[in-house]
């Protein structure tokens, strides 16, 4: 045994890493991000979206050359 008392005794844990879990967030913290980043982020994704329903409709494949949107989804095929 050790000649140090029970408050003591080593633990396994380093006390940085006990001080993090102890004073961490509670369950449902917002995660946090700079906000050029979600701005950059959303309008990444909202071309990368219009510019795939605008490709649907102007790629056209198969013997019949159909608009992509068409083969994907039959029932818009009164529309084109």
């Amino acid at each position: 045994m050790s000649d140090r008392g029970p408050e003591q005794e080593e633990s396994i844990f380093r006390k940085a890493a006990l001080e993090h879990y102890v004073n961490r967030g509670s369950a449902g913290d917002v995660m946090r991000m700079k906000n050029r980043w979600s701005n950059a982020g959303f309008w990444i994704l909202l071309a990368l979206f219009a510019g795939g329903l605008v490709a649907s409709v102007l790629v056209t494949v198969g013997p019949t050359q159909e608009p992509l949107i068409v083969v994907l989804f039959p029932a818009l095929g009164r529309f084109f």
